[in-house]
C-alpha cells in the first residue's frame, strides 16, 4: 500500500490543533510553509492537498501560490476557524 502524498500547511501563524493532530496521526506527512515560501514549497513537495490559513499579510502571495497548484485540493481557512 502506498503512502498518501504530503499535505502542505501554509500559514504565517502557529500550527492550529487540527494540523498538529493530522501530523501526529502519521497517516500522511504534513509540511509547513509560510506564505512567502508557499509557491516554492508546492514545487518541492508536490502536495496531495494544500491547507492555507489566511491571516493578514497573505494577499501578495495568494496569486503565485494559486498558479503553482494544479490538481491538489485546496482548503482556505479564516483565522476564526483555526
Amino acid at each position: 500500500m502506498s503512502q498518501a502524498g504530503p499535505i502542505l500547511f501554509v500559514s504565517n501563524a502557529q500550527r492550529p490543533p487540527f494540523i498538529a493532530a493530522l501530523d501526529e496521526a502519521r497517516l500522511f506527512p504534513v509540511v509547513d510553509a509560510d506564505w512567502a515560501s508557499a509557491a516554492r514549497a508546492v514545487e518541492q513537495v508536490q502536495p496531495a492537498a494544500v491547507l492555507a490559513a489566511m491571516h493578514a499579510g497573505h494577499e501578495p502571495y495568494l496569486a503565485p501560490l494559486a498558479r503553482k497548484i494544479e490538481l491538489a485540493p485546496v482548503v482556505w481557512t479564516a483565522p476564526r476557524w483555526i
